[in-house]
């Protein structure tokens, strides 16, 4: 199985991550578990079989409206960090429905790519995570420092990155560190 797609996939999240850690999907190129209500829980249920290297091939994450916070982007970014998911083009954990703050969620996802964790992202989606003006200008940090060299498309709409964060984003795109 390359493509998994389950929309509304709600307490089966779980279920489904945990098939995943088990090595029912080796080959998963795409995973889309939008709108799934799954919360911090299932991202970290998910994280863990992530991280684990049960989907090497992994290309395309859209977990769009799972209601997660800083916990589920703390798990997530210590999947990516620990090199299992180096194929990731396209990440989407955008319009969280808690409308939850997520700045320290956000700078740790921007430490984690810093470090490299993710060198072929293209797409990045983080819209309505609110993430702060500290998590804005950790994100701007990070792409200035060239940390998705490949990214062509960021999605930080309902953000509320304050001026720095803007400031921080507008100087990583003067510097040429998202090409497209």
């Amino acid at each position: 199985l390359r493509r998994l797609i389950i929309p509304g996939a709600g307490v089966g999240f779980i279920a489904v991550s945990r098939a995943l850690g088990a090595g029912a999907c080796p080959l998963l190129q795409r995973l889309d578990i939008e709108d799934s209500m799954s919360g911090n829980e299932g991202i970290t249920e998910l994280s863990n079989s992530l991280g684990s290297g049960a989907c090497p091939q992994l290309q395309h994450l859209d977990i769009t409206d799972s209601d997660f916070g800083n916990v589920g982007f703390f798990a997530l970014s210590c999947a990516l960090i620990s090199g299992a998911c180096r194929q990731l083009q396209h990440l989407d954990v955008g319009q969280q429905p808690s409308n939850a703050t997520c700045e320290s969620g956000i700078i740790e996802l921007s430490k984690t790519l810093e470090r490299g964790a993710c060198p072929q992202l293209k797409h990045l989606e983080i819209c309505g995570h609110h993430a702060g003006e500290a998590g804005a200008t950790a994100l701007g940090k990070a792409l200035a420092a060239g940390a998705c060299p490949q990214l062509e498309h960021l999605g930080i709409a309902n953000c509320n990155p304050g001026n720095a964060g803007i400031a921080a984003l507008n100087k990583a795109l003067e510097t040429g560190a998202c090409p497209e």
